[in-house]
């Protein structure tokens, strides 16, 4: 009765790892879902689209600005004067166009200077976008290698739950012949309920870890997609120099450092280009339509056209030094732009040396764990010959098997930091998609 129990018990845990069909996903298709659903990347789009469009000539200040002025008025008059020519109660309407166009013949090089500003300001935004894109992949990757992990746990949980449900077979059979007595099977038993409660926790971290996994994909939910493919071993070498090299040229953050310093040093020219004369030409035409209604008399009208062309020349000559303040001020900015790229550059390569040796560790430490696990599982071989002649007891094996448990569970956590350690890597080089090559 009681091994029937133990039975259902088993199917029972089992029972709650059966969910419904979820739709495999690689690793790069989470990326892309997870993008794809991101409105922070779709505001950050919009951003970079904007900057796309005022980065041209018309911004720049290239080209002449037309300008339609247009005004009506409508005045009625009563006039008592007896001295005036016209007396009584009467109307005026008046029409004024203007059309004016202004354009800067020489200003210093501004309009160059602004191309090269509306420039760096399209590359900032788009630094933006890669330095939000790489944050939100980073962390759409660990959850996906979490789930990995938890499911390869599950595994490894329902292997000691099946040695363990083959010892308790064993065990109550001798019980049966009156070979061993019913406190050696209840310990079997009892192994066997820890087992089955071990897979339902596993099983409970494998939810948390699959919320976890959709929530970074902006997915409601936990059951819609799985991890397609087994966790990575491969752990071949890394061109480390390459990849530093890479870090370098693109890591997000220092590219967005160097465009701010390149901003600055454009805003510095500006004072430079202060000193030339500024040279503009206003042209246009001014219209104007009159008319008069009295009330004795016709209605009295006019016009006026007239074209005009000006030359303007403006230059500084004397500014109380105010000027030179503003300069010195951009200036110190510059210094500090400076200091702040060699700064993130030092932080960026001490980083990745200190991941490179950690990545380095953990091979040596899995190296080291497979050789654990090898002796483990001859352990745990001899002490399941033992048992069934009689030489040893349930403590020994269980403690056997015990070992054979934490070694398997060391080495999944190990390949687990590795793997999170390698994608930090890439997210410090800013190639989030050079890991999932990698691996998918």
């Amino acid at each position: 009765m009681k091994e029937k129990i133990v039975y259902i018990l088993i199917l029972l845990c089992l029972g709650t790892l059966v969910t419904k069909a979820q739709k495999k996903l690689s690793l790069k298709e989470s990326m892309a879902t997870g993008l794809r659903n991101s409105e922070q990347m779709g505001i950050v789009e919009e951003r970079v689209n904007w900057a796309r469009m005022r980065n041209n000539d018309v911004t720049a200040g290239l080209y002449p600005q037309v300008v339609l002025n247009a005004s009506q008025n409508n005045r009625l008059i009563t006039d008592n004067d007896p001295t005036s020519f016209v007396s009584g109660f009467y109307t005026n309407n008046n029409l004024q166009l203007n059309v004016n166009a202004s354009y800067t013949l020489f200003d210093g090089y501004t309009v160059n200077r602004n191309k090269k500003r509306l420039g760096k300001e399209v590359q900032q935004q788009l630094m933006n976008q890669a330095e939000l894109e790489n944050s939100l992949v980073r962390s759409i990757v660990r959850n996906y290698l979490r789930v990995m992990m938890e499911e390869e746990r599950i595994k490894l949980v329902k292997e000691v739950l099946t040695l363990s449900k083959e010892k308790f077979k064993e065990e109550y059979g001798k019980y049966k012949l009156g070979v061993v007595s019913k406190f050696s099977v209840m310990q079997f038993e009892f192994a066997l309920k820890s087992d089955s409660v071990n897979l339902i926790t596993q099983k409970q971290s494998l939810n948390r870890a699959l919320l976890d996994w959709h929530q970074s994909m902006f997915v409601e939910g936990k059951d819609q997609y799985s991890p397609f493919g087994q966790v990575s071993t491969d752990f071949s070498d890394l061109e480390v120099e390459r990849l530093k090299d890479k870090m370098i040229q693109q890591n997000p953050q220092l590219q967005n450092a160097r465009i701010n310093l390149e901003l600055l040093r454009n805003e510095l020219t500006r004072f430079d280009y202060d000193q030339y004369p500024r040279i503009s030409v206003n042209t246009g035409s001014n219209a104007a339509l009159s008319r008069t209604n009295f009330r004795n008399f016709d209605p009295i009208g006019g016009s006026d056209l007239n074209f005009y062309l000006s030359f303007n020349l403006r230059m500084n000559l004397y500014d109380w030094g105010l000027r030179k303040q503003e300069r010195q001020g951009v200036a110190i900015e510059e210094r500090i732009g400076r200091v702040m790229v060699d700064d993130v550059e030092r932080r960026l390569t001490q980083q990745f040396d200190e991941l490179i040796a950690q990545l380095m560790q953990y091979r040596e430490l899995i190296a080291f764990q497979d050789r654990l696990i090898r002796i483990a599982k001859r352990q745990l071989s001899l002490a399941d010959d033992r048992i069934k002649n009689g030489v040893s007891d349930f403590t020994e094996y269980r403690n056997t098997q015990l070992e054979y448990i934490r070694a398997m569970q060391t080495r999944l956590d190990l390949i687990f930091q590795y793997q999170l350690t390698e994608v930090d890597l890439y997210w410090l080089v800013g190639d989030i998609d050079g890991f999932a090559k990698r691996i998918d």
